[in-house]
């Protein structure tokens, strides 16, 4: 083979290559140069390589999206709701709960002065002991035939008259002790020791927690769609949504409002959810109501196996995933879901001609 020079390489004398010809260094010289250039254009690639988002526009669900249930304003209502007061006039000597104390039903909540109750009690226990006296002395006398009916009568009267009084007396002594009724949790309290007791007037309040309603006002134009029985859900703030039950129905309007209260029975497991929380609450007929959600029909795809997706964004990574839909149908321009979905996701209603399974995305 005839001696060749490579001149350019010649210039590269970094590649030590002892022991070889000079033509034969060249060509070695020639592949390490190959390698090395190879090495750095992949290394360069890499490193110009950048992941650019797609832009998309997404929608977040929320219980706007709710299909086939009407959709009411509500307050949250204990089952048992107690107002309690004094039956007598007395001076509050103690007050021995406020609120938020849980109590059980039998627990004494407050004492009045019994000064005067014990005294009417006292006199009537006196008045009953001597109509029974009485009674017991002249009933041997009315079985003989040795005592007139009109006296005898007189007698039985007067006993029966002893006998009210006692019990009224009793009955007010035992109200100087206000007790709870119900197990349950003190609300409302409006006395304090030293203050006077006012026979009636509810001094507290015993809310029995065993036993929640949501209650609503259902205008009159759709009264006619809600009926006892029927299937709810009750949302609070962002809590999630609660099964229930429409308990009853009140067959008169508010005369101020035109519209009837609707007590609705919650018989999914409840907690942090006290009386006098607001309240959406959603009824159907459908047993499973409000589990339809409805999505704007271009989020919709359909894909090769014929089933139908949708793009939701994980918003941690940024990043967009298939998930797999059931469809029920049309609402409107929407598209009924039944599964698949669920309050809270965000998916993609535009922009998913370049999307694919974890492709990163910039929402609009």
């Amino acid at each position: 083979m005839p001696y060749m020079k490579f001149p350019l390489l010649q210039r590269f004398n970094f590649v030590k290559l002892p022991n070889m010809n000079s033509y034969y260094a060249n060509v070695a010289r020639a592949v390490v140069l190959c390698v090395f250039a190879t090495l750095f254009a992949v290394c360069a690639k890499k490193e110009a390589k950048t992941e650019i988002p797609v832009s998309v526009k997404a929608e977040r669900l929320s219980d706007e999206n709710i299909e086939n249930a009407a959709r009411f304003s509500g307050e949250i209502s204990a089952g048992k709701d107690a107002a309690l007061s004094f039956l007598s006039a007395g001076k509050v000597l103690s007050v021995d709960v406020n609120d938020g104390d849980y109590v059980q039903a039998g627990q004494t909540l407050a004492v009045i002065d019994s000064t005067d109750a014990k005294n009417l009690f006292n006199t009537a226990q006196a008045k009953l002991n001597q109509a029974n006296d009485a009674y017991n002395r002249y009933l041997p006398m009315h079985e003989d035939g040795n005592m007139s009916e009109i006296d005898w009568r007189k007698v039985v009267v007067s006993r029966d008259e002893a006998v009210a009084s006692f019990n009224v007396a009793k009955n007010t002594l035992d109200n100087c002790v206000l007790t709870a009724p119900v197990s349950g949790y003190v609300s409302g309290r409006q006395i304090n020791p030293g203050e006077n007791a006012v026979p009636g007037v509810p001094v507290l309040r015993i809310l029995s927690l065993d036993t929640l309603y949501a209650d609503v006002f259902i205008p009159l134009n759709e009264v006619e769609n809600v009926k006892t029985g029927m299937d709810a859900l009750v949302r609070i703030a962002d809590k999630p949504k609660i099964s229930a039950k429409v308990f009853d129905i009140d067959v008169s309007a508010d005369p101020l409002t035109r519209t009837y209260k609707a007590k609705v029975l919650i018989t999914g497991e409840v907690s942090d959810v006290l009386p006098g929380m607001l309240c959406d609450v959603y009824i159907s007929e459908d047993t499973k109501a409000g589990d339809a959600i409805t999505i704007p029909a271009t989020a919709l795809n359909l894909g090769v196996d014929g089933k139908y997706f949708v793009y939701v964004i994980d918003e941690a990574a940024g990043r967009a995933f298939r998930r797999t839909v059931d469809t029920n149908g049309f609402s409107g321009n929407d598209v009924i879901v039944t599964n698949g979905v669920s309050e809270g996701d965000l998916i993609i209603t535009e922009g998913m001609q370049k999307l694919d399974d974890g492709v990163l995305v910039a929402v609009q």
